[in-house]
């Protein structure tokens, strides 16, 4: 005679008995579930719960930052080189011609006058700035801010360039637009009542 009832093997399984071996089943076959329980080494017998696992720093984390912090410290770099010439330069009258608007038309251009307003400001001639380019005052405060701001994205490894323009370029777009547009009126003005 056999051991098996003869009633059972008619007889189903519950479903959440056969939904929690047929998991167990796959996850043993994955690979995955949860980790054996290892034995204690310590006199007492007890079994201790496993350390966590380590988690490893994620690689496309870490380059992000990295290259947050890149980006801010070359713009660092740019920034200073062009406020330390500025500071350097005697005067802006030895640099040679750039605008080639100027060179064609014979006219001034929205940010003709722009060099001669930075090298005033690295000396300090506020007046002389304002008469170079009405603008040029403004971009060279605007430079020493942005500078600040790309030394603190370098050493924090925060994006605070991209965070500040994302939240700004609605109205500093137009603001420069405007800005430069007045900077050459005044331009053309002094350019005709010469």
């Amino acid at each position: 005679m056999s051991d098996i009832a003869p009633n059972s093997a008619s007889r189903p399984e519950p479903p959440s008995a056969i939904g929690s071996e047929a998991t167990s089943l796959r996850e043993s076959r994955a690979g995955v579930g949860p980790a054996p329980k290892e034995e204690s080494a310590s006199p007492s017998g007890s079994s201790a719960h496993p350390p966590p696992p380590v988690q490893p720093t994620s690689a496309p984390e870490t380059l992000a930052a990295h290259g947050i912090r890149v980006r801010g410290w070359l713009v660092a770099a740019a920034l200073a080189a062009v406020l330390t010439i500025a500071a350097l330069v005697r005067s802006a009258d030895t640099l040679p011609l750039f605008c080639l608007f100027r060179k064609v038309t014979t006219l001034p251009c929205p940010s003709c006058g722009m060099t001669h307003a930075f090298v005033a400001m690295g000396h300090g001639h506020w007046t002389d700035a304002w008469h170079a380019n009405l603008a040029g005052p403004i971009l060279y405060a605007v430079g020493w801010l942005a500078l600040g701001l790309a030394l603190a994205q370098g050493l924090s490894g925060r994006d605070v360039l991209a965070g500040l323009w994302r939240r700004t370029r609605r109205l500093a777009v137009p603001a420069v637009v405007v800005l430069m547009a007045v900077a050459w009126v005044e331009n053309l003005l002094r350019r005709f009542a010469e």
